[in-house]
């Protein structure tokens, strides 16, 4: 993709993650958020999956609405900001989870296209953080999960 539209791709998934909404509703602050990685070290050219999971810890039924959720961010060593490119949009659904059930939400991640406030990065090589929230505020974020990102030949 040319740089040209990467710059169009960072302004397009900006004003998407603008568009989307918060998780509404009397019991976010009761649903928990955990963060896996397949892999946590990443050489050049490999893969790891990143798996984050909404748990309702409760013995009753929780409800929210959002339009995306359990969205990813990356800190790097100096609390640098990369979030998912996510793209959501503007219709909103209700769910409902039950005592201990959860919902999963998975992306592979190779260290390309996270977005920055200056657009798309290609994460250098180095220790960095990775978490996930209910919504692109990161309601109840889960503990950061470590994952280092190796040095090699591109």
């Amino acid at each position: 993709m040319s740089p040209m539209n990467l710059g169009g791709l960072f302004v397009a998934a900006s004003a998407l993650l603008v568009a989307c909404s918060d998780p509404v509703g009397p019991d976010i602050d009761l649903f928990e958020v955990s963060v896996t990685v397949s892999r946590a070290e990443l050489s050049s050219g490999e893969v790891t999956e990143l798996r984050a999971t909404l748990e309702n810890p409760t013995n009753r039924d929780l409800a929210f609405r959002v339009s995306c959720f359990l969205i990813f961010e990356i800190r790097d060593a100096a609390d640098n900001r990369f979030i998912e490119p996510v793209v959501c949009d503007s219709t909103e659904f209700e769910q409902v989870l039950g005592p201990g059930e959860s919902l999963e939400r998975a992306v592979f991640f190779d260290g390309h296209g996270w977005l920055t406030p200056s657009g798309p990065a290609t994460l250098p090589p180095g220790p960095y953080r990775v978490r996930a929230g209910m919504s692109v505020a990161y309601l109840n974020p889960s503990p950061f999960v470590d994952l280092r990102i190796l040095p090699g030949a591109p």
